[in-house]
């Protein structure tokens, strides 16, 4: 990592290098011959991933730190690397000028490992874009690029005596953040990243990752829903056909809610309480 090693040890590296940081584009070294990957992370999760590892540093001091306290940080940008949409909007015009840029999401990578690999190959060009083409090779990458691989030897990642905890690698998924957010902090990084989002290609990114409600809660929901309403209908006498009417419209107009309030970036906490 650049800021951890200094730039006189990555000049002494043999070349062709692999350099690895956190700097926002204007702080980033600049070489036309070089290629550059971004890989971003909707906010939430990233609050979470960076949570743990400043729990797990011992460089940070925040091994008994509270989330509270750590989210107000992160939503005020006073974190190391400073603020999070200020760093994603530093990289996202290169997206589309910069023929040497790669923009990867974290939540595309856990959806098609294998895609993203060959999308790395073959943007990094001759011997990489020669590897995959052999299928053995390219299992092997696959192989060794999940989870379950690279929880494996974790001192590769960082040498034991700089962690609490030798385990730098934790989770590697999407929407952990529903197990530390509280609903109104969630609502509140809705209305930022639809804030300082607005304008650019992002504003339309992570809304499935990003939305409070998910398919169990909306699954459940729907159950409780259909339960009341068939009570309902069973006081008042109606026949049993009027009752699979009354639940089929139900059901219509809940999705149009929902559909409506997820093509949004926030939804207010009074709209989402409806259903």
């Amino acid at each position: 990592m650049i800021e951890r090693v200094g730039a006189d040890y990555c000049n002494k590296l043999q070349h062709p290098r692999l350099l690895k940081t956190h700097f926002s584009h204007h702080n980033c070294p600049q070489n036309n011959l070089s290629k550059y990957i971004f890989a971003c992370r909707n906010p939430k999760d990233c609050l979470v991933s960076y949570y743990h590892h400043n729990k797990n540093f011992k460089i940070y001091d925040w091994a008994d730190g509270n989330f509270d306290q750590f989210f107000q940080l992160f939503i005020e940008g006073k974190l190391a690397f400073g603020d999070y949409f200020e760093h994603l909007k530093s990289w996202l015009p290169q997206k589309l000028n910069n023929k040497n840029l790669l923009f990867l999401k974290y939540e595309d990578m856990l959806k098609d490992l294998k895609g993203a690999i060959i999308l790395i190959a073959k943007f990094l060009g001759e011997n990489s874009a020669n590897l995959i083409e052999n299928s053995q090779i390219l299992e092997k990458i696959i192989k060794e690029s999940q989870l379950e691989s690279m929880q494996q030897n974790q001192t590769r990642w960082f040498p034991g005596n700089a962690l609490h905890n030798e385990s730098f690698i934790r989770k590697g998924c999407a929407r952990d953040w529903k197990n530390y957010l509280s609903r109104e902090q969630s609502d509140l990084i809705d209305e930022l990243f639809k804030q300082r989002m607005a304008g650019t290609e992002a504003e339309n990114w992570w809304k499935d990752e990003m939305r409070w409600e998910d398919d169990e809660d909306e699954n459940e929901e729907y159950k409780q829903h259909q339960s009341e309403e068939e009570t309902t209908n069973n006081d008042s006498g109606m026949e049993s056909g009027d009752d699979e009417e009354n639940c089929f419209e139900s059901q219509n107009r809940r999705d149009s809610v929902t559909s409506e309030c997820y093509s949004t970036t926030s939804c207010s906490s009074d709209t989402s309480s409806n259903f």
